[in-house]
């Protein structure tokens, strides 16, 4: 595990580049907007699946644990915390990653983001990978693109407003559909 990652932390967008890795600890340093950089460690726990500590500066280990959610996300719990943890690696971010049309026609983001602009309104006729909708996220325009030819037969947002993770936000019908 090295490289770096575009996360949200309870849906605040942070950098977090790994900083040393090996089976039992991570160093990671994390970066948000407006918050001077920190540092991490985490220790892996013994026993439980997901379990370790996080070193704080005067040497204690404060217990923390990680319950996988859908699609990678991830729910640390911290004590009577819980934070929501979404991550894409930084290249996958640069490439525009996170937008998927599934086999139903159901157009989803794997990542949260504000709509810039409706390409294809309801009733457009599409191709595959013809791009539909342009969302900003990570303070890039990532243009979200059709995965199979049809007709938009759904438009669940509008320009300006925010969209969550995995939410539906177009659905492609068969031509016929329109």
């Amino acid at each position: 595990m090295s490289g770096r990652y575009v996360t949200w932390i309870d849906g605040v967008e942070a950098l977090v580049e790994i900083l040393e890795a090996d089976a039992g600890s991570v160093r990671a340093r994390i970066e948000q907007e407006g918050q001077p950089a920190r540092e991490l460690r985490f220790q892996r726990a013994t026993g439980e699946a997901g379990a370790a500590h996080l070193l704080l500066e005067d040497g204690r280990g404060l217990p923390v644990r990680m319950v996988p959610a859908s699609h990678g996300a991830v729910t640390a719990v911290i004590g009577e915390h819980r934070v929501d943890v979404v991550a894409v690696s930084e290249r996958d971010a640069w490439l525009g990653a996170g937008a998927d049309e599934h086999d139903d026609g159901r157009v989803t983001v794997s990542m949260p983001g504000l709509v810039v602009k409706i390409l294809a309104p309801l009733g457009t006729v599409v191709e595959p990978g013809q791009p539909v909708l342009i969302i900003e996220a990570m303070k890039m325009e990532n243009e979200v693109k059709a995965g199979r030819a049809g007709v938009v037969t759904a438009v669940h947002v509008t320009a300006g407003g925010s969209v969550e993770a995995d939410a539906v936000l177009m659905e492609i019908g068969d031509a016929g559909q329109a």
